[in-house]
């Protein structure tokens, strides 16, 4: 609570635009620059389903801009990057997946 006096101006209080709502775009890139940009949907959860779509979209790009590669992944240990289904999609493809290092104040 604020004090103030009685003749004081009342604070406006501004509308959120669509414009200004956060958005989760994921980005994978490789030396040569960037391979996919994906924005995901307003209100989607990122979930195994939603990364495996994302990982199908990351293959397209792979084929048709980088041919014939080797592909290591290098992500952390969130759930939906170490669910059972991600990693079986993962070798499916043929994929590496780099070990994220743990976290050290060093």
């Amino acid at each position: 609570m604020e004090w103030k006096h009685a003749g004081s101006p009342v604070k406006k209080k501004f509308k959120e635009t669509q414009s200004a709502r956060k958005m989760l775009v994921t980005v994978f890139w490789d030396m040569h620059g960037v391979l996919l940009v994906d924005f995901a949907e307003q209100g989607t959860t990122v979930n195994a389903a939603a990364y495996i779509k994302t990982l199908v979209k990351l293959r397209r790009a792979i084929r048709d801009k980088r041919h014939n590669i080797n592909v290591k992944l290098l992500h952390d240990n969130a759930r939906s990057h170490v669910a059972a289904v991600i990693c079986h999609k993962i070798a499916e493809f043929g994929w590496e997946v780099l070990q994220h290092p743990p976290y050290s104040p060093d």
